[in-house]
């Protein structure tokens, strides 16, 4: 078995003393997650990066399965956390032991306010820049945290992250596209080389 799913957590859990896991949120259309072959590829790659045992797909899948068909919900969100399992002292872990899995499930409902435009800010607080962690959804939030908790958060839909060289990087809770067009100006993430006024 590569994995466990887990329903509690331990005092010398890495998760709990150092968030060492990766999460994935995912919708779900009835008892399929949808575009799950790029959120398993991220989540595979995560794990191989951190050296974390990687789960199996097949059984992992498989229980989701499950899970959303009890529930019964036309369209659901999924969250799924993975985690290298008990730590030891000095950020040492234990080799080769299965990683942990767990993972909820909500009804999940489209709010016809995101079809009508958002109140969008951009937060004080920046992203540290960390080449070995990009890419990954990784369970240290802590930037997350602060900058949700800004004077200005409640007065808003969302909140848009930059770096300390103020290129835009992601949403606080969701990802950025733009839809431009050769010979046009517009705004991109910093995966296009965007860049915002600090």
């Amino acid at each position: 078995m590569s994995y466990c799913i887990k329903n509690h957590y331990c005092f010398d859990d890495s998760l709990v003393q150092y968030g060492d896991g990766v999460f994935e949120t995912m919708l779900a259309v009835g008892s399929g997650i949808h575009h799950w072959p790029y959120h398993w590829a991220r989540l595979k790659n995560s794990c191989e990066r951190l050296e974390m045992t990687v789960p199996d797909e097949a059984a992992l899948i498989q229980q989701l399965h499950t899970a959303l068909a009890r529930q019964k919900n036309k369209f659901s969100l999924v969250k799924m956390i993975v985690a290298r399992g008990q730590g030891l002292r000095g950020y040492r872990s234990l080799p080769e032991q299965p990683c942990t899995v767990q993972f909820s499930v909500a009804p999940y409902t489209f709010a016809a306010s995101m079809y009508q435009g958002l109140r969008v800010r951009i937060c004080q607080t920046r992203l540290a820049a960390q080449p070995l962690l990009a890419g990954m959804k990784h369970c240290n939030r802590l930037e997350y945290l602060l900058a949700r908790r800004e004077a200005a958060d409640t007065q808003f839909d969302e909140g848009l992250l930059l770096d300390y060289d103020s290129h835009l990087i992601e949403g606080l809770i969701s990802n950025v596209f733009s839809n431009y067009h050769a010979g046009t100006k517009n705004c991109r993430s910093r995966r296009h080389d965007a860049r915002l006024p600090a």
